[in-house]
């Protein structure tokens, strides 16, 4: 959102990361992976990990919006 403010929205690129599964990679890897699309299942995922004995990588998937209300701020300010 801000580098989208302070550069234009057509010089941003490469600041999203698309639906790559991380958790499958670390798989892959031999280590623990888990994929979390609702809070409550973080727990369960960071206590499934922390138990593994491995290296682990839980992929959070988040919601980009609504913007913070300090964001908007720093927006604002950048534009004016």
């Amino acid at each position: 959102h801000l580098q989208e403010a302070m550069s234009g929205a057509d010089r941003v690129f490469g600041t999203r990361l698309g639906e790559a599964r991380y958790d499958e990679v670390a798989k892959g890897f031999g280590c623990f992976g888990a994929h979390v699309t609702d809070f409550d299942d973080l727990r369960p995922a960071v206590e499934a990990a922390l138990s593994s004995g491995r290296p682990a990588c839980i992929d959070v998937r988040v919601d980009i919006g609504p913007i913070p209300p300090e964001t908007l701020l720093l927006m604002r300010a950048t534009l004016n």
